[in-house]
């Protein structure tokens, strides 16, 4: 007795899933069962996360120009009172963590904690060692919103954030609601229609230009149950 003649013919409508857990596991990759980022994994994850992020800032405060979340609502600050980026960044922040530890865990709430210090930190260090006299607007805009994305992408693979929007982009993809670039997208064309009232219209323009490329650098790299570890 053969096994479809055991189980019965397969029906149409078990074709779909079927279709789809092929799909499913031709995209996973082929890691032993257990195989897991180490603690040392993580940490070097999130210092890289952290670094691309922090120069990426570094290119748009130069500029002039804006990201999302949270930290462009600290660049905001930053252009239009005295407070710099590095304050209103943490300052900012301390809200989402109850999101986030109610919602994503003591280990996601810590390691973002640790990022936000870093971007922070990183953000401040390298205004100081890295003059920047000259700065295409447009350079500053694309390169920042590849770095901006590929630096999110290495922060969520090692289960980490930088806080605010993230945290919530985050829990939201984990669930299925939305995929965290589109959630992203949506609310960097929020900040940038606030942000005709403090910066000159142009560099808002750039600003949309960065948003659009972080979506598309997170929605192309980080989809949920491709990766493991």
């Amino acid at each position: 007795m053969t096994d479809t003649e055991a189980t019965g013919p397969e029906s149409d409508s078990d074709k779909p899933v079927a279709e789809k857990a092929k799909r499913e596991r031709a995209n996973r990759l082929d890691l032993p069962p257990g195989a897991k980022h180490s603690v040392l994994d993580d940490l070097q994850g999130i210092l890289i996360g952290a670094l691309l992020l922090s120069l990426a800032i570094t290119l748009f405060r130069e500029a002039t120009i804006l990201t999302g979340g949270v930290a462009g609502v600290a660049l905001l600050i930053e252009y239009a009172t005295p407070a710099p980026f590095e304050l209103a960044f943490i300052i900012l922040n301390l809200p989402f963590f109850v999101l986030a530890l109610l919602r994503m865990g003591v280990r996601f709430t810590f390691a973002t904690l640790v990022t936000i210090i870093l971007v922070s930190g990183l953000t401040a260090v390298i205004s100081r060692y890295l003059v920047i006299e000259d700065i295409n607007p447009i350079f500053a805009a694309l390169a920042g919103g590849v770095l901006n994305g590929v630096g999110i992408v290495a922060l969520f693979r090692h289960r980490s954030g930088v806080g605010g929007l993230t945290i919530l982009s985050s829990y939201m993809q984990d669930r299925g609601i939305a995929r965290a670039g589109h959630v992203h997208l949506v609310t960097d064309l929020v900040i940038a229609a606030v942000a005709l009232f403090v910066i000159p219209a142009d560099r808002v323009a750039l600003s949309v230009l960065v948003a659009v490329i972080f979506s598309f650098v997170l929605s192309a790299n980080h989809r949920p149950g491709r990766y493991f570890g």
